[in-house]
């Protein structure tokens, strides 16, 4: 800290604290409040000095503005929002009639406008907003500043640094996409990685019309209910979305870099790339991807990482025997011992063997059969992941077999936040609100808000 504010803050609490001591039986029954009773004078003390420093530094470049040929036109007062409170101050405006240009210098250095917010309420407002829900938040952020700001401002603030959000993990990702394309010579890159994905539902709604809800409705008695209600009454149609969580690092390596978000397989995969290549993804690098059998899952990863071994987790391939099992008629101990003779096999290379038998007692199924259908659907899986299952193989070559890792960042990235009871998101917030999830999960926060202070600069 600066010798001169040290100073001036010793004579500054010497000064305070003889206004303060003259009040000692007060400050006496404070008790063990009595550094709550502190904070409050000194936040008083920061929302005068921050209204003066405008005040004084506003002066000085309206000096320097009459130097180069401008006047004061107009002195509207605003009212803009600190960390210590709001402050009613001049934002000056000033003209150059010559050249014919205007200057209003408090918003352009400090951003101050009217009814606006500072950075660091802004970076306040945001750290309670993807912890909390919105109301939560409001709450909070009295409690921590003294001062009120409404849950919808919290959110409308939330959503909008989200956005700025996805730009910076986009760029960021970017990197190392680069980093890999383009790699440094000295810089020796990962001899292997581990990759996972996987998905959870997130519930969303969004306000319509009962006629248009019931043209949406997927099954009849959700249709039907629509109906009943008049056709133009407004309702909130919810609906479940998934988003994918996923994550890469080295082996041994206790924090990975991680991506969540709604939408297509190739975006997540990308991004998945770009957070690889931060590791020290390589050309040569052998790459261990842990998924679970969503469709395109597979070939998007495949498309993405060269040097790929692609895993299917186990429980999700386990899921799958059970209830082709059930569709037979077994269970308890005798549907146990049909899915692990099926799991030994696999798990010693006979895949091609597993396949087989499945296909026979396919065979001796009534084709309009569930037991046919389920059966069919199960080879059909497993052929597709034949290169995917040799689990012995996998663990004496030290590799994970299981998405666990992935399952376990769904509860603290997207469902930490997004999940807590009564939540419902517009589908469009979804994105924001896990990327700003996703940095602070990533380590970045500090980063991604110096970035942002650079932007609104510029």
């Amino acid at each position: 800290m600066n010798g001169k504010y040290r100073d001036a803050i010793a004579d500054a609490s010497e000064i305070l604290m003889e206004a303060m001591l003259d009040d000692v039986d007060e400050l006496t029954a404070q008790g063990r409040q009595l550094d709550g009773k502190v904070r409050d004078v000194v936040f008083r003390l920061g929302l005068l000095l921050v209204r003066n420093l405008y005040v004084a530094l506003q002066q000085r470049l309206i000096s320097q503005g009459k130097e180069q040929g401008f006047t004061v036109e107009r002195r509207p007062v605003v009212t803009f929002n600190t960390v210590f409170g709001p402050v009613e101050v001049e934002s000056v405006y000033l003209y150059d009639r010559q050249r014919g240009k205007g200057r209003r210098p408090l918003k352009e250095v400090f951003g101050v406008v009217g009814d606006g917010y500072s950075d660091t309420v802004e970076r306040a407002l945001t750290d309670f907003g993807i912890e909390k829900s919105f109301g939560r938040a409001a709450e909070q952020f009295e409690e921590h500043y003294g001062w009120e700001i409404g849950r919808t401002t919290i959110l409308r603030k939330t959503e909008q640094l989200g956005e700025e959000a996805e730009t910076f993990l986009e760029e960021r990702f970017e990197q190392g996409e680069e980093r890999y394309s383009q790699p440094d010579a000295g810089a020796p890159k990962a001899e292997r990685m581990i990759t996972s994905l996987d998905g959870c539902m997130i519930r969303t709604g969004e306000l319509m019309e009962a006629q248009q809800a019931a043209a949406k409705a997927e099954n009849d008695d959700r249709r039907k209910k629509y109906e009943q209600l008049p056709p133009d009454k407004t309702v909130r149609f919810e609906e479940w979305k998934e988003v994918r969580t996923g994550l890469a690092r080295r082996p041994g390596q206790v924090d990975p870099i991680f991506v969540c978000r709604r939408g297509d397989y190739e975006t997540i995969c990308r991004q998945l790339f770009g957070a690889a290549g931060l590791q020290k993804l390589g050309f040569d690098t052998e790459v261990v991807g842990l998924i679970d059998g969503a469709f395109g899952l597979k070939e998007a990863m495949e498309l993405s990482f060269a040097n790929l071994q692609i895993i299917l987790d186990p429980s999700h391939l386990k899921h799958h025997f059970y209830e082709a099992a059930e569709t037979l008629g077994l269970e308890g101990e005798a549907a146990k011992g049909w899915v692990d003779d099926y799991f030994d096999k696999l798990a010693d290379g006979h895949v091609l063997k597993v396949v087989a038998e499945l296909e026979s007692e396919c065979g001796k199924q009534s084709e309009d059969s569930a037991a046919f259908e389920r059966l069919e659907r199960l080879i059909k899986h497993l052929t597709r992941f034949m290169h995917c299952v040799y689990y012995r193989e996998y663990k004496e070559d030290d590799w994970p077999i299981g998405s666990g890792e992935a399952e376990a960042a769904h509860r603290y990235i997207p469902q930490e936040r997004l999940k807590i009871s009564g939540a419902c998101w517009r589908e469009e917030t979804l994105n924001p609100m896990l990327a700003l999830r996703v940095v602070r999960s990533n380590g970045w926060w500090d980063e991604f808000w110096e970035s942002e202070h650079e932007r609104r600069a510029a």
